[in-house]
């Protein structure tokens, strides 16, 4: 008999494209969000006159470039799931 042929499963349920389009902008607000959070950041460690704060300062920008590179790779994932459902 013809068994139902077993699908990958890696392939998560399709979204459809206004679901995708939501996350998209979603996640455009949150990347300049975290870029401005970034700039705020740098400005004031360039300006820490105190140690302690330039090493909070500096840990807390890498926290947020890396928030902002994950943001971003994923704005980049779902740009091509939009251009492969078109």
């Amino acid at each position: 008999g013809r068994g139902a042929s077993p699908t990958p499963a890696k392939s998560a349920p399709q979204k459809n494209d206004r679901e995708l389009r939501r996350e998209v902008s979603n996640l455009e607000r949150s990347i300049a969000k975290l870029d401005a959070e970034k700039k705020q950041a740098n400005a004031a460690l360039l300006a820490a006159t105190d140690p302690a704060e330039a090493v909070r300062l500096h840990a807390e920008m890498s926290a947020l470039a890396e928030k902002l590179s994950q943001a971003e790779e994923r704005w980049l994932a779902l740009q091509e799931d939009l251009g492969n459902a078109g």
